[in-house]
């Protein structure tokens, strides 16, 4: 009976041991938490950050395995009533997005593109997009909240269309394309 209390002691230790050296992961720098292979392994992280709009509220981008051991480092978990900086610190990044280039968590602003070009819708019923036929160039995606405007008063008319560029895809085939967030349109003169 001592014998499985101290196994089972020696045995708690141990996972408390472990599951402390798991939260603080020691001798993990900042470059090794924004370590990536895909940009599905980063994330956005904060702690002190209060920002509106001015894009997404973050003081960092790492890979997500090292959460906890990034917000013990920055004392995320110490009382939040004084760890809160002014708004412009966290928030001078803009619109964009989370990316992994070179094996590195990064954070990209968005370019702000503006093309001329016929809106047409493609793909196939119940799954149609929205499109930009830009003549000598590529097909580009559209998507936001102008899609449906877009779409019923302007189907295979010249716009021009300005947006940000957003990471991905096309869907449906369009692969080489460009995705545009639609900021604005005007009818070119």
């Amino acid at each position: 009976m001592k014998q499985k209390f101290i196994f089972i002691t020696l045995f708690l230790f141990i996972l408390i041991v472990l599951l402390f050296w798991y939260l603080y992961a020691p001798g993990v720098s900042k470059e090794e938490m924004r370590y990536c292979d895909d940009v599905k392994d980063c994330t956005f992280v904060e702690c002190r950050c209060v920002c509106s709009g001015c894009g997404p509220s973050f003081e960092d981008i790492i890979n997500k395995r090292y959460i906890n051991a990034w917000k013990i480092r920055e004392g995320c978990f110490l009382s939040s009533k004084d760890k809160y900086l002014i708004p412009m610190v966290c928030c001078n990044s803009g619109p964009g997005h989370i990316a992994c280039e070179a094996n590195r968590c990064v954070y990209k602003r968005s370019a702000f593109i503006k093309k001329t070009g016929k809106v047409y819708v493609f793909g196939n019923e119940s799954f149609t997009y929205l499109g930009l036929r830009v003549e000598g160039e590529q097909t580009y995606c559209l998507f936001g909240n102008l899609n449906e405007e877009l779409r019923d008063n302007y189907q295979n008319k010249m716009l021009t269309i300005e947006g940000r560029i957003v990471e991905g895809s096309c869907p449906s085939g369009n692969n080489d394309g460009i995705i545009i967030k639609v900021i604005s349109y005007s009818i070119p003169e």
